[in-house]
This record gives C-alpha cells, structure tokens and sequence, in this order.
C-alpha cells in the first residue's frame, strides 16, 4: 500500500472559503497535511473536507473515523469543523490550531518536552531582568 501527503484543506478549495486572501494565507503547511493512500489521495483531489469524511464514512462507522483522524493528530474538534458544510477562513486557522495543540500534546506526553511560549520569559531571563532592577 502506498501511501502520500494530502492537503485536509485542498489548496485549491481554500481559495473559495470566505475570508481567503490568497496573497496573505497560505493551505501548504504542514499542519494542514495528513496522510492517505494513493487512491484515496486522488479522489480527494481539491474537494470540501466534508466530502472526504463523507465518502470515508461509506467504509467506516463515524467513531472510527474520528479515530482515524485522531490519530493523525486531528481531534474531536477538528473533525467536527472538518464536517461543517460551510467553512471560512478563520475556521481554517482554528482547525490549525487545534492540530498544533494536539501534535504539542503528544510530544509532551511521549517525550517530556513541554512546550513553552516564545513571548514568555524563562526563569533565567526573569532572574537577570530582576537583577538589572535591583542594580538600578
């Protein structure tokens, strides 16, 4: 079985969804990717996420389905933005996030690597930023 790369997403569906500035947002990231097989990956071509999980579910009951993507890293929550039948851009990037939070998870819970803000200070800068007020 071989299996390919498929864009949840399709890039060319996304630049219907209401909101999509095609010069500012972007589908090819990988957070918008998942895997399928060869087959699959040809019907799906640049069709509504709903209709993937649609014809899926011709095959699987939906609690398997929802595994499936599951364990691709999309959850509950994301399936369930995948199956609305109208979509728009904002929606997009909260299935993103939701993703980004999941696939976080997992590395936390199988590799102890907690994820930690950017924007947040660690300890050692609060300590040094403290020590620069105490010198003042």
């Amino acid at each position: 079985m071989t299996t390919e790369k498929h864009h949840i997403y399709p890039s060319k569906f996304v630049q219907h969804l209401n909101g999509w500035d095609k010069k500012v947002d972007k589908a090819d990231t990988l957070l918008n990717m998942m895997f399928v097989e060869r087959g699959t990956n040809k019907s799906w071509l640049n069709a509504d996420p709903r209709n993937h999980i649609n014809e899926a579910k011709k095959n699987l009951a939906e609690q398997a389905l929802v595994e499936n993507y599951r364990l691709q890293f999309i959850p509950p929550a994301g399936f369930e933005l995948l199956t609305r039948p109208e979509k728009t851009t904002e929606e997009f990037y909260e299935f993103l996030e939701l993703r980004q939070a999941e696939i976080r998870k997992w590395i936390t819970d199988h590799f102890g690597i907690a994820h930690q803000d950017a924007s947040a200070p660690d300890d050692d800068e609060l300590s040094l930023d403290e020590e620069l007020v105490e010198a003042a």
